[in-house]
Formats: structure tokens, C-alpha cells, sequence
């Protein structure tokens, strides 16, 4: 199983004048296990956070460009097997 961490490790901007909406601090972490999603997470990091979680889902066994690698690429075609129908 695999681990996917993110930190913040720095606010831009003046910090005491324009503080974090979410009141996100340095060091808070994230954590996506592939199941679930550990930490509180701001709508505003959601889009880049989803773009990362998005590129480790295409890597599959083995990292490539994202866009470049699904896995179902390589799995051969499916054929109707008359025998599971319900």
C-alpha cells in the first residue's frame, strides 16, 4: 500500500493581515492512503491536491507521463459470456 502526504510549508502573503481562511498552519498535513482522505481539507487546495491524487491513479504499476498510462490499455478486449448473464 502506498502513502501520499501533503504539508504546507509556507503561507504567501502577510499572514496576520490576510490570514488563512481555512486556518490552515505550517506543518499541517494531509494524508490520501488510496482509501480515504486524512486531514481537513480546504476547497481552495482541493483542484491541486485532485490533480496529484489523478496522476498517481494513472501511474498504475509504474509511474508515466500522466495522460500517457491506464491500465485499461493494456487488459485484452472483454467478451460476452453468455453463462454470467443473470
Amino acid at each position: 500500500m502506498f502513502r501520499v502526504k501533503a504539508t504546507v510549508i509556507d503561507v504567501l502573503g502577510d499572514e496576520s493581515k490576510y490570514p488563512c481562511h481555512f486556518k490552515y498552519k505550517i506543518g499541517d498535513e494531509i494524508i490520501w492512503n488510496g482509501a480515504e482522505l486524512k486531514g481537513r481539507i480546504c476547497p481552495s487546495i482541493l483542484g491541486a491536491l485532485s490533480q496529484k491524487m489523478q496522476i498517481l491513479y494513472t501511474a498504475g504499476p509504474r509511474y508515466k507521463e500522466p495522460g500517457y498510462y491506464h491500465t485499461f490499455w493494456y487488459v485484452p478486449p472483454s467478451v460476452h459470456d453468455e453463462s454470467m448473464k443473470k
